[in-house]
């Protein structure tokens, strides 16, 4: 995410209800209360984010992240630059997913800069150590593969809990695909463990895994039923360490009908 929200993931959900009517279009900036409160409401179960934002989201951490995720001089997310699509149940957002387009080769001087987070560039009440571990360690491999080479980007993959595994998630990837596809374009994303097994099935390959270690900032030991990365990409990179975290930076090449 260079934006906090490199953190791509669909949170699992095992209930729900029965498959909606669910179409795709394009977001406008009236839209943005709307895809933030299904952003947290889909990361805030997940543990990186209950350490990012220790005692809860703040006011001023909301603002800082809305600024990031959409920047005040952008009025619309424009479907054909792959910026946004969101999916839509009637008149509710369910579900959206944000992606950047590099059209053309950028110089290194514009894509080869890290900014170390700050607490005013992140808002009240974040972690600063933790998120300079784990979204700059994202960011940081983001740099070294992708370069500023033209491609697609999935930034973020959001789905609200009551209505995950109903489809949105896969229609968001197949847009992007079958995007990525017309163009000719690399396809990269950052997986959470709960994202990985769908983006597997959309043939994306694990690239390289961003393996976190939680205990220095008092996470303890992993809860039984949460998910911490153990099963992704092990097989190809290796087994997660005790009380790590991880997310895999991961790649589909574009496909020739």
């Amino acid at each position: 995410m260079t934006s906090r929200s490199a953190r791509t993931a669909v949170a699992a959900s095992s209930t729900g209800p029965k498959r909606p009517q669910i179409r795709v279009r394009p977001g406008t900036r009236a839209d943005l209360p709307e895809l933030l409160r299904v952003y947290f409401d889909a990361f805030d179960p997940i543990v990186v984010n209950k350490l990012l934002y220790p005692g809860g989201t703040s006011a001023s951490a909301m603002e800082c992240f809305a600024k990031d995720f959409w920047p005040e001089e952008k009025k619309t997310l424009e479907a054909e630059a792959a910026e946004a699509i969101f999916m839509q149940e009637r008149s509710e957002i369910v579900a959206f997913g944000k992606w950047n387009h590099v059209k053309e080769p950028q110089p290194e001087e514009k894509w080869n800069v890290h900014k170390p987070a700050t607490q005013e560039g992140v808002g009240e009440g974040v972690n600063v150590l933790f998120f300079e571990d784990f979204i700059g360690g994202l960011q940081k491999l983001r740099r070294k593969y992708m370069k500023g080479d033209p491609c697609l980007h999935l930034e973020i993959l959001a789905v609200t809990t009551t209505r995950q595994r109903l489809g949105a998630g896969s229609a968001l990837l197949a847009w992007g695909n079958q995007f990525a596809d017309n163009h000719g374009y690399t396809y990269w994303l950052e997986a959470s463990p709960q994202g990985y097994p769908l983006y597997r099935r959309f043939g994306f390959e694990a690239i390289e895994p961003h393996d976190v270690d939680l205990a220095p900032y008092g996470a303890g030991m992993k809860p039984e039923d949460e998910d911490w990365g153990a099963s992704s990409g092990a097989d190809l990179v290796g087994p997660l360490a005790e009380g790590h975290f991880r997310t895999m930076v991961m790649r589909r090449d574009p496909q020739r009908s």
